[in-house]
């Protein structure tokens, strides 16, 4: 999963199921996941 915004709108953040650590095609499901729920992660 990937954020498309580096900032929260209202605490929440757009992102985007990836298919693996290469995918940057950006057309898998997205949707809105509460920041409280997320983390940085560094690969």
């Amino acid at each position: 999963m990937t954020s498309l915004e580096p900032y929260n709108v209202k605490g929440w953040r757009e992102v985007v199921i990836m298919k693996g650590l290469q995918d940057e095609s950006y057309s898998g499901p997205s949707g809105w996941v509460y920041e409280k729920y997320t983390c940085e992660v560094r690969y």
